[in-house]
């Protein structure tokens, strides 16, 4: 029997997705959501610009791909159609750093992991990103 546990990391890194795209910056009311008896959950991250989608890699790199608004496309922001690696580097289950990817992506609605590449699915193609975790700092 379990007497106390966590959420998994993809669940926690929801609750800060939730937090970002609801909540702004305000504090979440981390306090309303119902667990089950022994459960907890936290913020993994914050500050990300409309999250959507989340891949894990078996390193850990937290892959979050953004969705954009019609307005956002129309204007040309720098700051939609994002793609953002979150770091936990010191394993206390918090992410430490949060990497832009790429940017002006046309709707990043789908990210994927798979043998080292980061797949990111827009609306009219599909990208790979190879090596992805050895590149992080620049992009390829």
């Amino acid at each position: 029997m379990f007497t106390r546990a966590t959420l998994s990391l993809p669940l926690a890194a929801l609750v800060a997705l939730y937090s970002t795209t609801v909540y702004g910056q305000q504090p979440v009311p981390l306090d309303r959501i119902t667990l089950p008896p022994g459960f907890s959950v936290d913020i993994y991250a914050q500050g990300l610009s409309n999250p959507r989608s989340m891949a894990l890699s078996p390193n850990g790199t937290l892959f979050v791909g953004t969705r954009i608004r019609p307005q956002a496309i129309a204007r040309g922001d720098p700051d939609s159609g994002l793609v953002y690696a979150l770091l936990d580097r010191d394993n206390d289950q918090r992410a430490d750093e949060v990497i832009r990817i790429d940017a002006g992506l046309n709707v990043p609605n789908g990210v994927a992991f798979r043998d080292g590449a980061l797949y990111v699915a827009e609306i009219n193609r599909i990208l790979r990103y190879d090596g992805i975790e050895s590149r992080l700092d620049n992009p390829p």
